[in-house]
């Protein structure tokens, strides 16, 4: 596990923590942290859509699979993001799809199983 790993729930909050502000808060320097990042191909901004996205699809699959409702909008504001079309963005680049058209996938494929189960 990452040393960062305790302070992951700080990057799904809606504070948004500069870089300098991390290393402060985990006890470092802000080069070191950013060395940090570099050494593993990923920037400290990747790193939190990354984290936030992740949380993201979490919560929607949980959401489904308890048969509650919330809108990607909901999900993306309790994800850390406080600009949809932001969240839009991340979640693109980092999924490689829209969200609209992964919820439509999911979806499809949880009717699928369902459908298999009967």
């Amino acid at each position: 596990r990452s040393t960062l790993f305790p302070y992951t729930t700080l990057f799904r909050s809606s504070i948004d923590m500069t870089l300098q502000q991390l290393a402060t808060a985990i006890g470092t320097n802000r080069t070191y942290l950013g060395t940090y990042f570099a050494e593993r191909g990923e920037t400290y901004n990747a790193y939190i859509n990354r984290l936030r996205i992740e949380h993201f699809t979490q919560l929607y699959l949980q959401k489904l699979s308890n048969g509650d409702t919330a809108t990607a909008k909901e999900l993306a504001v309790e994800s850390g993001y406080h600009s949809y079309s932001t969240f839009g963005v991340a979640f693109k680049q980092y999924m490689g799809m829209p969200v609209t058209q992964w919820i439509k996938s999911i979806s499809e494929e949880n009717s699928i199983d369902n459908n298999e189960s009967r």
